[in-house]
């Protein structure tokens, strides 16, 4: 059925030009508005001038994604997963069944109107990008994927496809998994008005305004403000609150479409993750790639007793060596039985030390460097001064509770378990055996104070991932570093300074 060299459905002509389009969404936006906007013109003729390379970027990105399906062949020979493509660089791939670690299957929106979905294929090591085959058919990819597995399981249909009872893309009706959690509509609901993700877009706004500045009637503008019953002031601070506003509901959008249809699996040898909206994505986590697991607690959620589960890997989630999402949002009181039943190993209690006494002053002046300087930017510039003293105490509480919460140790079952916090807390579990580097950092004014940073690598992308403990008394923190290098029990820590970590508790 596979050992014929086939092209993929011609509905990947499509999905890969939306792919193109999508990458570089921002700059064709701002292309279109500065190459349209404002335009004064005598005739169509010069109009058409405007948009004429807008026209041609679209018509050669469009024939680019007709190449790319015309000259893309898949097949199978024996156990090898073999892919030939390319026009003027050809490029042939040949992946032995022993060597491929995941296979996930996805459907864009797209795909879904022509009963399509998306193969992608990752080797072992998982910093190369595989193969991908964007338009295939479900039985098509279930077939692939069960034969590069060698999976003792049947296959469904299209028919009985349809007849499952689930619109999940992915979903095999013979797959028995050994657990599975879904995210409730009220969760979903509370991790989007929640995600904090609202000052990305703020940016995102403020780029595409620089961008496009010069193409608005800034009179006409002003002059609507001017119309309005208020002061200037209060004029800009309304503007203010209608684009945080705006920059909120786009953020709650995002992360509604980014993990609408929820569920984790737990199979054999992996943890396979569903999810989206117009999208359904599908990550696949192999146990034996988990590098470490971070809870996180951001300031929005904390005070509700929410939290983020988010897994570490190797080469492999939902892009390569990055963080990935288990859970996008969980009561606290229900990590440990998550852990326990989705990855027990790490799923530890452990006690840490606690920065001593005096470094809480390092925390705090730490933390108001940043609100000292908006308060001053905004008293030059727009005259706020009043703003900075109601800033600053915000940078001296963050501060406080850094210290408060800081604090790393050993858990008896040779796991390291920290705790930090920026602005959200984070409390992370590694394996001794998943460190690969640690180390200890001091700068002069820590090392007159006796302090010092504990940081810890793993492997989880190209350049690893670092976590950073910092102000322990310096003895405590060369005390597990020694830990680290000499692969030993967990040490014995200052009975004054040790504290019980309640990682996946309430905060107390």
């Amino acid at each position: 059925m596979f050992d014929v060299p086939k092209r993929q459905h011609p509905v990947a002509i499509i999905t890969n030009t939306l792919a193109v389009v999508r990458n570089f969404f921002l700059p064709i936006v701002i292309g279109i508005v500065v190459g349209t906007g404002n335009v004064q013109t005598e005739s169509q003729w010069e109009y058409l001038l405007r948009i004429l390379p807008i026209l041609m970027v679209f018509f050669v990105t469009l024939g680019g994604g007709f190449i790319q399906w015309f000259r893309f062949y898949y097949w199978l020979e024996g156990d090898e997963f073999r892919v030939k493509q390319g026009l003027i660089v050809r490029k042939q791939q040949f992946i032995p069944r022993h060597r491929i670690q995941v296979i996930d299957i996805s459907s864009g929106i797209i795909q879904r109107m022509f009963g399509l979905v998306s193969l992608n294929v990752q080797t072992a090591g998982g910093d190369t990008p595989g193969v991908t085959i964007s338009a295939i058919r479900m039985e098509e990819a279930l077939a692939i994927r069960a034969k590069l597995r060698k999976e003792d399981q049947q296959v469904p249909t299209e028919e009985e496809n349809q007849n499952s009872g689930t619109e999940d893309p992915i979903s095999n009706p013979f797959l028995k998994p050994q657990a599975e959690y879904k995210l409730s509509g009220d969760h979903l609901l509370i991790g989007a008005a929640t995600s904090g993700g609202f000052g990305v877009f703020l940016s995102v706004l403020a780029t595409i305004y620089s961008q496009i500045s010069s193409s608005i009637d800034e009179d006409r503008i002003l002059g609507w403000f001017s119309n309005l019953p208020l002061g200037d002031t209060n004029s800009v601070v309304i503007f203010t609150i209608l684009l945080v506003l705006v920059a909120w509901l786009m953020s709650v959008s995002s992360f509604i479409l980014r993990f609408a249809n929820f569920r984790i699996r737990k199979l054999d040898r992996e943890l396979v993750i569903s999810k989206g909206l117009l999208e359904r994505k599908q990550v696949t986590i192999p146990f034996r790639r988990i590098q470490a697991i971070r809870v996180v607690e951001g300031v929005l959620r904390q005070p509700f007793g929410y939290a983020t589960i988010m897994v570490d890997s190797a080469g492999f989630g939902e892009k390569s060596g990055t963080t990935t999402e288990l859970v996008p949002l969980i009561p606290s009181t229900q990590v440990s039985d998550f852990l326990k039943t989705f990855a027990d190993e790490f799923n530890v209690v452990g006690t840490a030390v606690r920065p001593p006494k005096r470094s809480l002053f390092r925390f705090v002046l730490k933390a108001i460097r940043l609100p000292v300087i908006i308060g001053l930017a905004l008293g030059y510039f727009s005259g706020l001064w009043y703003l900075a003293p109601i800033i600053i105490p915000f940078g001296v509480v963050l501060g406080i509770l850094r210290y408060q919460e800081t604090g790393g140790g050993i858990s008896s079952t040779n796991f390291f378990t920290g705790r930090y916090r920026n602005l959200a807390r984070t409390t992370v579990i590694i394996p001794a055996y998943r460190i690969q580097s640690a180390k200890t950092v001091q700068n002069p004014f820590q090392l007159f104070n006796t302090l010092a940073d504990l940081r810890m690598n793993i492997a989880s992308s190209n350049t690893g991932a670092e976590f950073i403990i910092p102000n322990l008394d310096q003895e405590d923190a060369d005390e597990m570093l020694q830990w680290v290098q000499a692969s030993r029990p967990a040490p014995i820590l200052d009975k004054q300074l040790e504290i019980t970590i309640p990682a996946f508790g309430k905060s107390g």
